[in-house]
């Protein structure tokens, strides 16, 4: 892509969790994990005789705990971050996943159920689960029509929100998308030719700020993973 004077990108997010997409999120194959751009801009980019000014990628990270990485777990989405007490390095998260196949036996049915349900990893690796099972017939949840394209990011934090059972566990959660927030570090990147960034589609909200002289000059695109599969137990 090439962006000349007054060309920008604005906020947003590169992957989102299946649930987020309403039915067609499960009906896609592969989604998107890593996020990529490698830089052809002119030498000098951001210099006083060079190429161009502007264009910068601007991403808004969080520190993660040293035990839980962040994107996904076990095939399970990143959806949240729920806030830790500061370390020797300053504040640190714990990266909340949504498993979508929490398997439900209904004492009226010989057919059990799928259930939504976040969670966190302890630091002996054990799944924490933070919330009861829910779906989208649960009240908590917002209704859809069978012809919307899935959720607003601000509905979808709030319906994650409306499931935590205390208000200290509901205090302490942020979405992904939650831009500005007191725990990000905004790490801005110049488009300088020869660079390649790579971030976490999942995890990092990002922007391109406007260009403002000269022509930003990328390659980009995504490293696909496949989508979970369908439990044996699920539909037979």
């Amino acid at each position: 892509s090439t962006s000349s004077d007054g060309a920008s990108l604005g906020l947003h997010q590169d992957e989102r969790h299946e649930d987020f997409k309403g039915e067609r999120g499960w009906e896609m194959l592969t989604r998107r994990s890593v996020s990529w751009l490698l830089y052809l801009s002119r030498d000098g980019w951001g210099g006083k005789s060079g190429a161009g000014f502007g264009g910068q990628l601007r991403t808004y990270c969080r520190c993660s705990v040293a035990h839980s990485r962040c994107g996904a777990d076990e095939g399970n989405l990143q959806v949240g971050w729920l806030s830790q007490p500061a370390d020797a390095n300053g504040p640190v998260d714990e990266p909340v996943f949504l498993d979508g196949w929490v398997k439900e036996v209904q004492p009226s049915s010989t057919q059990p159920r799928a259930r939504s349900a976040m969670y966190i990893r302890s630091a002996q690796g054990k799944r924490r689960y933070l919330c009861d099972g829910f779906g989208a017939d649960s009240a908590s949840w917002p209704r859809l029509e069978a012809s919307d394209d899935g959720m607003t990011a601000a509905a979808f934090a709030e319906a994650l929100r409306a499931q935590l059972p205390t208000a200290e566990l509901r205090r302490r959660f942020s979405s992904t998308e939650a831009v500005p927030h007191p725990r990000q570090h905004v790490v801005d990147v110049e488009p300088e030719g020869g660079t390649l960034v790579l971030f976490d589609a999942v995890a990092v909200p990002h922007e391109v700020l406007p260009t403002t002289a000269g022509e930003r000059i990328a390659l980009g695109g995504w490293l696909h993973e496949d989508v979970q599969p369908f439990p044996e137990w699920f539909g037979g």
